[in-house]
Order: structure tokens, then C-alpha cells, then sequence
């Protein structure tokens, strides 16, 4: 399967775990005790089988969810995997405009 198709489906897992397809996939993969299950058997689904690998990568690398960027500042939130603000890497001759702009 190709990777951007499924990393988009492991996104809308972790996105809308309410949606009926997406809480069959928890519930019978029991992810909320697991969150990284990577591993598959031989009973597992085909569309597990290839998920999984997808799977783990997408969630070691989800840092800060943004959503509609209401609540998440550009230049100081830490929502990049930097472990520290924009506003703090930016250079000092650096016209950063607004400080408090929303994503």
C-alpha cells in the first residue's frame, strides 16, 4: 500500500477515534492500552498488517496537535520538536511582526 495513503489512515485514527471505522480499529487492536502496537500475528486484518509499521511512526512523531490553530501561538508554543519556542530560535535582527499570532 502506498505510504501517504496510510499515514493519512493513522492520522484519522488518532484525529477521529469516535468515527465508527476508527473505534473498531481500538477496540480490536485494544490501542488505548497499546497506543504503539506494531506488531502483527497472522490473524490480524491485512489493512493492520500494513498500518502497523505506519503506525509506530506517526505516533513517535506527533509533537503538538495544532487542530483549527485557535489555541496553538506560532512563535510561542513548543509545537515543533525543538523543546523551545520559535520566538526563541529566531534571529535577533529578525522581524518577528506579531508574537502572539495564532497558527
Amino acid at each position: 500500500m502506498n505510504n501517504a495513503f496510510l499515514a493519512k489512515i493513522c492520522w484519522e485514527l488518532i484525529d477521529k477515534p469516535d468515527d465508527l471505522w476508527a473505534s473498531l480499529i481500538w477496540a480490536k487492536y485494544d490501542l488505548d492500552k497499546n497506543p504503539y502496537l506494531t506488531h502483527w500475528t497472522a490473524n490480524y486484518s491485512n489493512l493492520w498488517k500494513n498500518l502497523a509499521p505506519m503506525w509506530s511512526f506517526i505516533r513517535e512523531n506527533i509533537i503538538h496537535r495544532i487542530g483549527n490553530g485557535l489555541n496553538t501561538l506560532f512563535w510561542r508554543d513548543v509545537w515543533l520538536d525543538m523543546d523551545q519556542p520559535l520566538i526563541e530560535l529566531a534571529l535577533p535582527t529578525s522581524d518577528v511582526g506579531n508574537t502572539e499570532a495564532k497558527v
